[in-house]
């Protein structure tokens, strides 16, 4: 997935593409994971994707059995994890790039 979205944002930026086009955050790629643990997909996410991605970061209050058929209506908590290029930490705080609290 990866190398793929890096060749799209590549296109999207006009590296490589016919057209001089800019890169806006209403199209950049969101990446949701829909998972019951959070901390080791959360690494891999940031590791993997490009900067450009923005992560959310999903667990749902819920068993399969009870969204088998749907999952409207089901809860699910979420942790905006990077957005518009910001990394935020579990609590919704900025972190800078070597994992710190970033200063206001």
């Amino acid at each position: 997935l990866a190398p793929i979205l890096t060749k799209r944002l590549g296109q999207s930026t006009g590296s490589g593409a016919k057209d001089n086009a800019t890169i806006s955050s209403s199209t950049l790629p969101l990446i949701v994971d829909v998972l019951s643990v959070k901390e080791h997909p959360r690494s891999v996410l940031l590791q993997l994707l490009p900067e450009e991605c923005d992560i959310l970061c999903t667990h749902p209050m819920f068993g399969p059995d009870s969204a088998r058929d749907s999952w409207r209506g089901q809860t699910f908590v979420y942790e905006r994890t990077r957005i518009d290029k910001v990394l935020l930490g579990e609590s919704g705080e900025k972190i800078n790039k070597s994992g710190r609290l970033a200063a206001e």
